[in-house]
């Protein structure tokens, strides 16, 4: 083990692994950006340790400044909300048709949602795609 260590020594390389903690309180909802965090060389089980796996996540729940950003507290970005009116596409072949949609719940990308059809009222599921825009799979 004391040759390790002096080996990694010797090469200037650090045996101390980074986990990320919060900057400052982060409200449940929050979408995480830079300055919501910052790395510190500690290694904290159970923590995120690289920024790109936790920038542009929603907070389940308050995470309090100085405290390890743990596995379970944050999820993907709703980009649907409950009773928001969307853009919903259809495509058949080469034909594509947009109208728009009442989501019956919110969602996050690529998660399948219900959705009112405005003009013929019918319930529909369909792929949240992007902010406010979610796809219907037409069966050819």
């Amino acid at each position: 083990m004391i040759y390790i260590s002096a080996f990694l020594i010797l090469l200037g390389t650090s045996a101390i692994a980074e986990s990320i903690l919060v900057s400052k309180t982060i409200h449940a909802g929050t979408i995480i950006t830079k300055r919501h965090i910052v790395l510190k060389e500690v290694s904290i089980e159970g923590a995120y340790s690289d920024p790109s796996q936790v920038i542009g996540l929603r907070s389940n729940e308050i995470l309090y400044s100085g405290q390890p950003i743990l596995y379970g507290q944050l999820s993907e970005a709703i980009l649907i909300s409950r009773n928001e009116v969307i853009r919903l596409f259809a495509y058949y072949g080469n034909i594509s048709i947009e109208v728009q949609g009442r989501a019956l719940r919110a969602g996050s990308k690529n998660e399948i949602i219900e959705v009112m059809n405005l003009e013929s009222r019918k319930i529909l599921s369909a792929k949240v795609t992007d902010l406010g825009v979610a796809q219907v799979n037409i069966q050819q």
